[in-house]
């Protein structure tokens, strides 16, 4: 779970105040009295309710203000949006969850939500501040598989003390020897009671036999109630079945009707349709004979003696409209022949690969090539400067080395370093062995003897630094020319260093070089232009670009040309084509100028014709459009005509009508069958269908109403036999002291019965709770410890590797083999061990239930390299849990961007 947002109504200091969004790790920084504490407080309030007036924390209620209270919006693993709102109300206050999808929860909701997480185990588990950390030397083995206990087992309230309640349960009721508990002293009371009992029951020996025939009386008889009552509900079942025969017959037969007719394929509505299209049709075929007359009467009016007048006038005017634009094309075509050159300037092949975005990226590579030419020169200038500085440091070096080893000879510096060389080389003798080995039987050994040459370097310094401490006088000259020379070979490094930066840079600039130059290489051998010198070859490729400009400007001429010819050549064919049906002597094409003059003269006439010529030739369009339209519309209603006849399967109208009739009669069969059918349910159908007539379902009838006469004078007469045995029985129990003696046996018995039972509850559920301790211990405790021993391994950067009890004291291992206890540990190693030990739980706990950390100022006492290391460890840990940091520290500010921190200061309460 992540904390996304808070809103405080109203709890301490804050009032109605809304903090940004909070982030997978999250530091909220303030001074004192900030309102850090307060803040925490809401967080655990809200998730866990308000503290009530008996207990020991302070509740934090605004005084002077009615709102208490606020919300968290979280979000879940299963990456949902749930806002928790806790207002005041009982003593925790009334808590609602507001879910995604518009749902409201309750407390037992949020329980879900936590995976039952109470206030107290997330204090012991997720929470923790610098008191914590300060303690952690007093941790023993039971304490901590205590607190693992309660930890792995969230919402159980610590099993050992469970256990322990369930023992002393166990004991209150029963002891073996015992005379306090109660089921002891029952038990001796059961057995007085069944001395008497059996003693009083000798007096009455047919009672047994009694009690037998009137169990047996009272079964059968329950027996028999129970077949009369069914036998009833069945004589009413069946009577309602007869009442319903004539349904179900009349269903049946409509069924198979219906499936005698074998209408399988009709189209709906398909009668109605098919006669309103025959209709529309014959109405159609009507018009259009008349149509067709009254234009066969236009047409005989009509006289052509005009060749011209069977011309497409409305066609020949757009062309005659287009004749001037014609005429301007021509003209055109003058002046583009008169310019065109069609020679070409350029192969065809260059003129393809010359671009101009290639020339300027020519121009920008030629000034890289002489940009990058200086900087080489410069960095070879650099580079010699830096080998005479080198010269000379070496020199200085070599100098100091001298008056050490002159320093080293003398006897007292010889007497102190001979016992640390003979011990560090025989440990640098076995780590070479184990070196040896690992890479003859297994690469395993190379780890060994890795460790085995940083224990001999180890060792060497710590007998190095016992034994030079008496003697720190006499080798102190020693001491101070090793510094300087340190001192000396560092500069000497530094200056070896830079020679390389300035070494790989002269190789970049090299191979930076070669790559421009060859892609100049490849442009000019595409365009066929020298490259021996830069200015000349840029000179030569922005002629050849100009050119190229020029060539395409020609082409495109060209092609300009080409369009008019087609255009051209496009009006002449269409007019010639529509004038096709008069003769060349009227029209001489030859002469373009005449006939155009000759049709635009004609085309004056047309337009100046009488009235009635013009009224005719309108009449004539018009009834023309007419008949189109009706024959379309016939042509549309007989398609419709035959697709109906396919959807209905049929060839021709008879079978239609003949079809449709019975489609008709198959649908008042479907709405009594669906009336019917509403009638009587399936189930009753499902009956009726096993009887062939009614005289069988009566003869079922009568039958059951037999069987219920019979069975009801069998259970009269075993009534009477059974106040026979109750009066008998009645005459052996009368004595006071048999009846009294028998409720107190059977009384006490059924106490005993009852305590039996809840001490065998106490016991299992002790027997499961010890078996539950068992396993936790056994499965988690070395998954704490081992978990807990990385990170403080990581945290001490591999000074302390591993977390044991041993006699339930905490031990810390170190990587030398020695062995630590919390006591032992500097206060800073006693925190990272406190914080590896709680991130461990919060580790092993992970696969159950993710809540967010809450840690408030634990790394004040921390140098800046330990705060370095465990805010590096919290960044590991945010990618599987929140983290929220509250500090009074500024610097730890730093550790995050800008966003993941939140400062209260900003913000008034």
């Amino acid at each position: 779970m992540i904390i996304k947002q808070l809103h405080v109504y109203g709890y301490g200091k804050w009032r109605q105040i809304d903090f940004p969004e909070f982030q997978k790790t999250q530091i909220i920084y303030g001074p004192n009295e900030a309102g850090k504490s307060t803040l925490m407080a809401f967080i655990e309030a809200i998730l866990f309710g308000f503290p009530t007036n008996k207990s020991n924390e302070r509740r934090l209620e605004p005084k002077g203000y009615d709102g208490f209270g606020g919300r968290i919006t979280v979000e879940t693993d299963d990456l949902e949006i749930v806002i928790i709102e806790r207002k005041k109300g009982k003593a925790t206050g009334d808590v609602v969850l507001y879910f995604a999808d518009g749902t409201r929860g309750d407390e037992e909701s949020l329980v879900r939500l936590l995976k039952g997480m109470t206030k107290q185990m997330y204090r012991a588990i997720y929470s923790f501040d610098i008191h914590g950390l300060q303690n952690v030397q007093n941790l023993k083995e039971t304490d901590f598989n205590r607190y693992l206990l309660a930890a792995g087992t969230v919402g159980s309230d610590v099993l050992i003390r469970v256990d322990n309640q369930l023992q002393r349960k166990r004991d209150e009721l029963f002891k073996p020897n015992g005379r306090i508990p109660i089921l002891n002293k029952k038990l001796n009371q059961l057995k007085e009671l069944e001395s008497k009992y059996k003693t009083a029951q000798l007096n009455n020996t047919a009672f047994t036999q009694l009690k037998e025939k009137q169990l047996r009386s009272e079964t059968q008889l329950l027996e028999w109630q129970n077949k009369e009552k069914n036998l009833l509900i069945e004589q009413e079942l069946f009577t309602d079945y007869l009442s319903k025969w004539s349904i179900y017959e009349e269903l049946i037969k409509g069924k198979e009707t219906l499936k005698n007719l074998q209408v399988s394929s009709f189209p709906q509505n398909g009668f109605n349709r098919f006669k309103a299209l025959k209709d529309e049709l014959s109405n159609n075929e009507n018009e259009a004979y008349q149509v067709e007359m009254k234009l066969n009467q236009i047409l005989r009016k009509m006289v052509d003696t005009n060749p011209f007048e069977k011309l497409d006038w409305d066609q020949l005017g757009k062309y005659l409209s287009d004749w001037s634009l014609y005429q301007e094309r021509e003209r055109q075509l003058q002046m583009l022949r008169g310019s065109a050159n069609n020679t070409a300037l350029i192969p065809a092949h260059i003129l393809e690969q010359v671009k101009h975005e290639e020339f300027k990226q020519a121009q920008e590579v030629i000034r890289k090539i002489e940009r990058l030419d200086w900087e080489r020169e410069q960095r070879l200038s650099e580079e010699s400067v830096l080998a005479i500085k080198i010269e000379r440091q070496k020199e200085q070096c070599d100098e100091t080395e001298k008056r050490i080893q002159q320093a080293e000879q003398s006897p007292d510096f010889i007497q102190t370093t001979a016992k640390t060389t003979h011990l560090a080389i025989i440990l640098s003798l076995a780590a070479l062995a184990v070196l040896l080995l690992g890479w003859l039987v297994m690469p395993i050994f190379y780890i060994g003897g890795i460790l085995l040459g940083l224990l001999a370097i180890l060792s060497y310094k710590k007998v190095n630094k016992k034994q030079q401490a008496p003697q720190r006088t006499n080798s102190s000259i020693v001491a101070e020319w090793e510094k300087l020379w340190q001192q000396q070979c560092a500069e000497l490094d530094e200056l070896q260093f830079e020679k390389t930066k300035i070494q790989k840079r002269h190789s970049e600039i090299t191979e930076d070089m070669v790559v421009s130059e060859s892609w100049l290489n490849k442009v000019a051998e595409k365009l066929e232009l020298p490259l021996n010198n830069h200015t000349l070859f840029l000179s030569k490729f922005e002629q050849l670009v100009e050119q190229v400009t020029m060539e395409k400007s020609n082409i495109a001429e060209q092609e300009q040309v080409k369009q008019l010819i087609i255009k051209q050549n496009d009006w002449l064919t269409g007019i010639q084509a529509l004038t096709a049906e008069i003769n060349d002597e009227q029209l001489d094409w030859l002469n373009l100028d005449e006939s155009i003059n000759s049709l635009l003269a004609e085309q004056r006439r047309y337009h100046l014709q009488t009235e009635e010529v013009v009224t005719i030739r309108k009449e004539k369009e018009d009834l023309s459009n007419h008949k189109e339209r009706l024959f379309a519309t016939i042509e549309r209603i007989e398609q419709q005509l035959s697709s109906l006849l396919q959807e209905a399967d049929v060839e021709d109208d008879k079978s239609f009508y003949s079809k449709a009739e019975m489609k008709q009669q198959a649908m008042a069969i479907e709405e009594r069958l669906q009336v019917l059918q509403m009638q009587i349910s399936e189930k009753e159908r499902h009956t009726l269908s096993q009887f062939n007539d009614k005289v069988m379902l009566l003869a079922q009838l009568e039958q059951i109403k037999q069987q219920r006469k019979e069975l009801s004078e069998r259970r009269s007469d075993l009534q009477k036999e059974q106040l026979e045995i109750n009066h008998q029985i009645q005459l052996l129990t009368q004595g006071e002291v048999y009846a009294d003696t028998a409720h107190a046996y059977f009384l006490m018995k059924s106490e005993v019965e009852e305590l039996s039972e809840e001490w065998m509850r106490y016991k299992t559920a002790q027997q499961l709770v010890n078996e539950m301790v068992e396993r936790l211990q056994a499965e988690r405790l070395p998954r704490v410890l081992q978990q807990a021993s990385e990170y403080l391994s990581y945290l001490t950067e591999g000074r302390y590797v591993k977390i044991d009890f041993y006699d339930e004291e905490l031990l810390v291992h170190r990587k030398d083999k020695f062995q630590f206890t919390g006591e032992e540990l500097s206060q800073g190693t006693k925190e990272q061990l406190y914080l590896s030990i709680r991130f461990a739980f919060i580790e092993v706990l992970g696969a159950a239930v993710k809540l967010p950390i809450i840690i408030d100022d634990s790394f004040v006492n921390f140098d800046k390299n330990r705060t370095d290391l465990i805010m590096s460890l919290l960044d590991k840990i945010k990618l599987k849990q929140q983290i929220i940091y509250f500090t009074c520290h500024a610097y730890m500010k730093e550790y995050l961007p800008p966003e993941n921190c939140l400062d209260l200061t900003q913000f008034k309460s």
